[in-house]
């Protein structure tokens, strides 16, 4: 069988290795890439039978354990590329939310936060958002008892938003960016979140 290219401006790049434009079979199961059963159950419950190109490329590296640097098109499926590792890296039985996913928008972080609770149900994982221009108590109250956050990067930022909404007080085990802004990386920005993630 032949490996075929992924259609469109997908590539990949993990733990430093570039690998350019991503191949993959066209007969590539969510089993042969190493998804969990009980995930694999979640995605058909969607709907979801066969993974997207994305999805094959990223998911075998993803779901061990490595770093991982992906892009796709809008609606290429980057979310459950993402998101079906960090599910199988959370415990239920964990007090604190060990995941904390960044997005640039509001609207962003309510549909992470809608696909990360569709994709953790079966294991009895809660997803929680967090984000500027709603009520702080009602957010927190969210926040209470997730497993798996999502945040605005505006909220990330703002020391004193974060200081009354702090999703995540214990270690991080995942920190994951969806379409992160072009300066992310710029120092003032790396500044800002390494303060606004500063531990008590």
């Amino acid at each position: 069988m032949t490996a075929q290219p992924i259609e469109g401006p997908v590539t990949l790049r993990s733990q430093g290795r570039s690998r350019g434009p991503a191949y993959v079979m066209p007969d590539t199961s969510f089993a042969a890439l190493g998804v969990p059963a009980a995930l694999r159950s979640a995605l058909d419950r969607q709907g979801i039978d066969a993974p997207f190109p994305i999805q094959a490329a990223v998911l075998p590296d993803a779901l061990a354990g490595l770093d991982i640097l992906g892009r796709g098109r809008t609606g290429s499926g980057k979310t459950r590329a993402f998101g079906s590792p960090l599910v199988e890296l959370v415990d239920a039985d964990d007090e604190q939310p060990s995941v904390l996913v960044l997005v640039p928008t509001r609207e962003l972080a309510v549909q992470v936060t809608e696909e990360l609770a569709l994709l953790g149900a079966p294991k009895g994982l809660r997803a929680a958002a967090a984000y500027g221009g709603a009520p702080v108590g009602p957010q927190a109250k969210r926040l209470q008892g997730a497993h798996l956050v999502v945040e605005s990067q505006g909220t990330a930022v703002r020391a004193d938003a974060h200081d009354r909404v702090r999703p995540v007080d214990g270690p991080l085990a995942v920190l994951t960016f969806d379409a992160p802004p072009l300066n992310l990386f710029d120092a003032a920005m790396i500044a800002a979140l390494q303060a606004a993630f500063a531990r008590p």
